[in-house]
């Protein structure tokens, strides 16, 4: 004898999957609705805040999820993503660290700019073709 799963239906030799996962986000709404007494229920705020605390698809019981938490979990449960972002934090690390910042590159320009206009005014002063 198969076992079945929680929530499934018995179709004789065919096992359907549980009610919920076979749901459309419409009707997933719908039947919240329905069962919190319709959109303008004041009791929804209560509902969704309960559900994001403790909601199985998102994180932590008890702790509300950020969009940063996401985006970490996401990218280390997917090793290509993984991957991905490391070799971006090596990039950008590399590339932080090998090139100078722009303000480092203003100042560089400017000092060469001041040895130029030095080696010009040396120049006008040790010329022989000076007017007096």
């Amino acid at each position: 004898m198969k076992k079945r799963r929680k929530g499934s239906e018995n179709t004789g030799h065919l096992q359907m999957a549980p009610r919920s996962e076979d749901a459309t986000m419409e009707q997933r709404i719908r039947a919240f609705y329905k069962q919190s007494g319709g959109p303008a229920s004041p009791a929804i705020d209560q509902f969704m805040e309960k559900h994001l605390l403790y909601g199985k698809d998102h994180g932590y019981p008890g702790v509300k999820e950020t969009i940063e938490d996401v985006f970490i979990d996401t990218v280390t449960r997917d090793p290509v993503l993984l991957v991905g972002l490391q070799w971006f934090s090596r990039w950008q690390n590399s590339r932080n660290r090998n090139s100078p910042t722009r303000l480092e590159q203003r100042l560089d320009r400017l000092e060469k700019m001041l040895q130029g206009l030095q080696q010009s005014i040396h120049q006008d002063t040790d010329s022989p073709y000076q007017d007096d």
